[in-house]
């Protein structure tokens, strides 16, 4: 068998793990459970909100909502729902909050 045969052999097989890997990774940071962004306060939450950049636009966005939601196993996730203040876009945005004091248990209602 020529060398060049075998390359071309290995070539699909690369293309196909290339792909696999770029789509693993496309999630935008805080946009779902898997990517959500562990805080230990709801204001981190709001800082990194409105440290983020539009990118139809350039503009910043203003949080409109705020749920509180639990996956599956019981993990609590709060998700801000924000607009850009430049051209509408919106986006949600996912906080891992299982650290606050009254998901960790840290808080004492005495």
């Amino acid at each position: 068998m020529k060398k060049g045969m075998l390359m071309r052999g290995w070539i699909p097989v690369l293309l196909v793990l290339a792909v696999v890997v770029m789509a693993e990774g496309t999630g935008e940071p805080a946009s779902d459970y898997a990517t959500a962004i562990p805080v230990t306060t709801i204001d981190e939450e709001y800082a990194y909100v409105a440290d983020q950049v539009c990118p139809e636009c350039g503009g910043t966005y203003a949080v409109a909502e705020q749920s509180l939601q639990f996956d599956d196993s019981g993990t609590p996730y709060d998700v801000l729902y924000a607009s850009c203040e430049g051209c509408g876009a919106a986006r949600d945005f996912y906080f891992d909050v299982s650290a606050l004091p009254w998901f960790s248990g840290e808080w004492d209602e005495e």
